[in-house]
Parts: structure tokens; C-alpha cells; sequence
């Protein structure tokens, strides 16, 4: 199981159980990260992995190990953005089907754009400072085998 937290500044953690035994674990489950959010900056994306309190994961066996943990950031990365644009959509009073992702870390609806830590510009291009839906802190969503 992998678990992806988005925090209020637009930077992304992704927590994985697997064990790194020198395959490069770390930088699969980074690229992956970063290519199913539409290539949010990998310098915004933390990782941790190696700790059972991320749940359990597939095992660690050379290049099986990248197979398993693109499958797991996968399902993490479609579970946070479904709970993501719920927010957004309530937020912007918009429809959910009515959301796109942007590519680096930009939701837009309708004529208005979401920056994840960044705020929301409006197509006058009002800017409204920091802006994070529902103004919680971030949150985190796994994704479940």
C-alpha cells in the first residue's frame, strides 16, 4: 500500500512499505509520482519508504520491486486526486467531471486555476493567495490493494 500526502504549500510525500536493496526503489517511486501528477517538479516530492507504518507492500526483489510499487503510487495517486477535486469542486462550486489536471500541479475548472500552494487565478487574473481546499492543512489518502 502506498499513501500520498499533499501538504498546504503544493508539496506531495508519498509513503511506501517497500524496502529498498539497492534498485532504486526511491527514485521509481518518485518518477512515478511526479508522472501520474502530471509531472508535478520532483523537487516537490518527498519519499519515505521502508517503514511498516506505510502498510504492507509487495516484495522487495529487484526489478519485481518497480512493478509493485508503480502499481501501489498508482492507486494512491488516483485516490488522492479523486478526494482532491471533490474538495476543489466544492470549494470553486464547480462540477467534479468539470476538472482537469494540469501539468505541474495545477487544477483547473472552467476558466479558473487551482495552483496547489499557490493560490487560485481567476481569468480576470486575480490572485488569491495560498489557497488549499476546504483551507485544511493537506491530507493524506492511500491507496488500497
Amino acid at each position: 500500500m502506498a499513501q500520498i500526502k499533499i501538504h498546504r504549500d503544493g508539496s506531495v510525500e508519498t509513503l511506501c512499505g517497500t524496502q529498498d536493496i539497492g534498485g532504486g526503489a526511491r527514485t521509481v517511486v518518485q518518477l512515478h509520482t511526479s508522472r501520474l501528477l502530471k509531472y508535478l517538479p520532483l523537487g516537490k516530492i518527498t519519499v519515505r519508504i521502508g517503514d511498516s507504518s506505510y502498510g504492507s507492500s509487495g516484495a522487495s526483489a529487484g526489478s519485481s520491486t518497480t512493478r509493485g510499487v508503480e502499481w501501489e503510487v498508482k492507486r494512491a495517486v488516483s485516490s488522492v486526486l479523486k478526494t482532491l477535486f471533490e474538495e476543489v469542486a466544492s470549494k470553486l462550486d464547480a462540477d467534479v467531471s468539470g476538472l482537469e489536471l494540469l501539468e505541474g500541479g495545477k487544477i483547473r475548472a472552467a476558466q479558473t486555476t487551482l495552483i496547489l500552494g499557490g493560490g487560485v487565478r481567476t481569468p480576470s487574473g486575480h490572485h488569491h493567495e495560498p489557497c488549499f481546499p476546504g483551507g485544511r492543512p493537506g491530507f493524506t489518502v492511500g491507496g488500497y490493494r
